[in-house]
Parts: C-alpha cells; sequence; structure tokens
C-alpha cells in the first residue's frame, strides 16, 4: 500500500474511532438528572486520570460487545482481513477512541458546569441567580428538506440494535426507550445531530 493510501486510511480509521468515542459517552455518561457534584468528580477524575472514576466507564475496542469488531473497521476501510494496514488502522481507531472518549467527557461535565446550567434543583437555574438555563435541545429536521435527517443504516453504536453494544443493560435501555415514548419524542440517533459525523 502507498503511503498516501495508508494515510487516508488512517484518517479514516481514526475519524470511525472519534465518531465511536463521542456516542460511548452520551450513551454511559449524559444524564442530565445528574447533578454538578456528579460533574465536577467527573471532571476531576479525568484531570488526574484518577481510575477509581475512569474505572467506572467503558471506552469503546474492537470486541464483539461493542458490536464492532477488527472485522467491521477492515469492511468500513475496505481493507482485506489479513492487510497489513489493519493492524495500524486498528491502533489508530483505538487511540482516537479512546482519547475523544474522555476529551467529550470533559466537554460534557464544563458544559454542566457551566453558569446557567441545569443543576440540582431541576428548574434549570443556578441557585440564587433566577435565570433560565439554555435550552441545548437541537432541531433534528434538515433545513434543505425540512425532513428528519435519515442514516442510509444505523450507527453501529445504536442502543436499539441487538446485543447491547453500549453495555446499557435491558433494565436502563427500557428506562431510556420509556422516557423518550414519555416525552412524545424519538430515540435520535448523534449522528444526525449538529456535531454527528454524518453531518456535512
Amino acid at each position: 500500500m502507498s503511503a498516501p493510501s495508508l494515510q487516508s486510511v488512517l484518517r479514516q480509521a481514526r475519524g470511525l474511532g472519534r465518531r465511536h468515542g463521542r456516542a460511548a459517552v452520551y450513551w454511559q455518561i449524559a444524564d442530565t438528572s445528574s447533578g454538578r457534584e456528579f460533574y465536577r468528580d467527573l471532571l476531576r477524575g479525568i484531570a488526574s486520570a484518577d481510575p477509581a472514576v475512569m474505572g467506572l466507564y467503558q471506552v469503546p475496542d474492537l470486541t464483539a460487545r461493542w458490536d464492532y469488531e477488527r472485522s467491521n473497521l477492515a469492511a468500513d476501510l475496505q481493507l482485506a482481513g489479513g492487510d497489513a494496514a489493519l493492524d495500524q488502522a486498528a491502533q489508530a481507531y483505538l487511540d482516537a477512541a479512546r482519547e475523544e472518549f474522555w476529551l467529550q467527557a470533559a466537554r460534557l461535565a464544563r458544559h454542566h458546569l457551566a453558569p446557567g446550567a441545569q443543576d440540582e434543583t431541576g428548574d434549570g437555574t443556578e441557585p440564587g441567580d433566577g435565570e433560565p438555563a439554555p435550552d441545548w435541545r437541537q432541531d433534528i429536521s434538515d433545513p434543505a428538506t425540512g425532513l428528519s435527517r435519515l442514516l442510509s443504516e444505523r450507527c453501529a453504536t445504536c442502543i436499539l440494535r441487538p446485543g447491547d453494544p453500549m453495555h446499557l443493560g435491558p433494565e436502563r435501555t427500557a428506562a431510556f426507550i420509556r422516557q423518550v415514548l414519555a416525552a412524545g419524542s424519538y430515540v435520535v440517533c448523534h449522528d444526525t445531530l449538529t456535531y454527528g459525523a454524518s453531518i456535512p
């Protein structure tokens, strides 16, 4: 494989790793009912690489438990299973997934700790400030068509895939779906939001 082709493969592998790393954060950590102290502890744990904090979460890897293995990566990168570039691509994927997971977890914690963010009061205000929290909801429609954005297939980390790729467990998955239905909403894929890898 020529050097430019290898560089392209590694770039794609890192992009997939970042995408899966971000998704893993949102299924494991992005619980708006968690109090500010939770996010303070999370941010401190990330900053100090505290295993007592970081060990609570699972970073995507290329194993069956994530429903995304080396064979899936090879297929996405259009590599043969025995291609010498696959080892490098797999390492690039794993490094990017790990880095992006913790970067996104820190961003999420800072977002919840920002002035005006929802806190334990549950009313969208900082204690004593009386200011409503900003509305962070996103429009899931494509402005060009007015229709909901739709991927050609479910992403690899979809909680509706069989095998529980995000390791939520049946009770948490069912509770999440009940919460969505009670709100008259949908299970929205992170990749269809404005920060998603599939949005140009």
